[in-house]
């Protein structure tokens, strides 16, 4: 009985293995699948996000920096003294950071500073930036806008932007573009680099999910809170 019994129990033996064997397989077709879109995403990023500025052809009606990075807010000064948008709105700055601060630290003249520089300190992140953008092209009757933020931000703010804005041109003018062929090496900015991207696909994840669901932007199915609210915190500049 006992050798019928072990000769019984070696097909089913054989078709777990086989069975094993087959799932095993699906899984590695799957993950190479996974790790070659990505690969081929994160190969489209990194030429996005490495391409400079391109130059500016024609004037906006403003201009929004997202604070948060070196050269971010110069170049926005730099853009609003040349004209090239008619107002400037800094979102995410510091509550701590007084007027007369933030005034110290820009390269602007006192009387442009006053007629053309809005501030918003509510902002947290780049959702709401792109909520506190969205409160100030209405107030301000924006239809064109140069986004001004680092390189590697720069199409998860977009995104964001585009949510939040709908139909507004949106010009990108992208600050701190790696240069050279060895930038890569150092580790800070490939940390950066890595860390910026896995945002932005955590940003299409959401996207995905909820265009599945039904939900509007900027619902997060990621947190236990459905949205995300921010109180509008612009001002106008004063000194």
């Amino acid at each position: 009985m006992a050798s019928h019994s072990n000769w019984s129990a070696a097909p089913q033996r054989t078709l777990m293995r086989r069975f094993c064997s087959r799932c095993w397989s699906c899984l590695v077709i799957f993950l190479v699948i996974v790790f070659g879109l990505q690969l081929g995403s994160f190969v489209r990023y990194v030429g996005l996000v490495t391409r400079p500025a391109v130059p500016l052809t024609h004037q906006s009606d403003g201009i929004v920096i997202l604070t948060g990075g070196q050269n971010r807010l110069e170049s926005a000064i730099y853009l609003l003294n040349k004209a090239d948008g008619r107002r400037l709105l800094i979102t995410g700055v510091n509550a701590s950071l007084s007027d007369q601060n933030l005034k110290k630290i820009m390269p602007i003249r006192a009387s442009l500073f006053q007629c053309c520089v809005d501030i918003d300190k509510s902002a947290l992140n780049t959702i709401g930036n792109a909520l506190a953008t969205k409160d100030w092209v209405r107030a301000r009757n924006i239809r064109s806008l140069i986004v001004v933020t680092g390189a590697f931000h720069m199409p998860r703010a977009l995104k964001e932007l585009r949510h939040a804005l709908g139909d507004i041109e949106l010009t990108a003018y992208p600050v701190n573009v790696p240069q050279g062929h060895n930038w890569w090496r150092d580790h800070s900015r490939l940390r950066d680099l890595l860390r910026e991207y896995m945002k932005l696909m955590a940003v299409s994840l959401r996207d995905y999910l909820n265009r599945w669901s039904n939900r509007a932007w900027p619902y997060m199915p990621f947190y236990k809170k459905a949205s995300i609210e921010v109180k509008s915190g612009i001002k106008q500049g004063s000194l």
